[in-house]
């Protein structure tokens, strides 16, 4: 099973990765990206699991420009980020182009589920 651990992520300097990580978290607080915790379900239905997260950094091609571009356009609409988070989204927004520097990268957790060898079997 695999899952996003959070939304992705593309911006790397400092003041523009904060300004990322608090429109995550105002999209957090407002229910995006949420899914459940398998472990427990997975060894409900007999299985031992092994989880880990694996972070994947992706070239900057168009197409990832454009993925981040359509990412801040959602964040733009978020109801609880602040005014000023609001303006600098918008001006980022403005500004997408190849001056922009870009790191793509998303953290997916990743449960590997084996048959149980402690539990009997019928």
């Amino acid at each position: 099973m695999v899952e996003l651990t959070a939304l992705p992520r593309f911006l790397s300097d400092p003041h523009g990765a904060l300004l990322e990580q608090r429109c995550h978290a105002v999209a957090a607080a407002e229910g995006w990206n949420r899914h459940p915790h398998w472990t427990s379900v997975i060894e409900a239905a007999g299985f031992s699991v092994t989880q880990s997260e694996v972070t994947t950094i992706a070239p900057v091609t168009p197409a990832a420009r454009e993925y981040a571009k359509q990412w801040f356009a959602r964040f733009s609409y978020l109801a609880s980020l602040t005014a000023d988070d609001r303006h600098a989204v918008e001006s980022l927004l403005e500004q997408m182009s190849d001056d922009i520097e870009l790191e793509p990268r998303a953290t997916r957790t990743v449960w590997v589920a084996t048959p149980d060898q402690n539990q009997q079997r019928l």
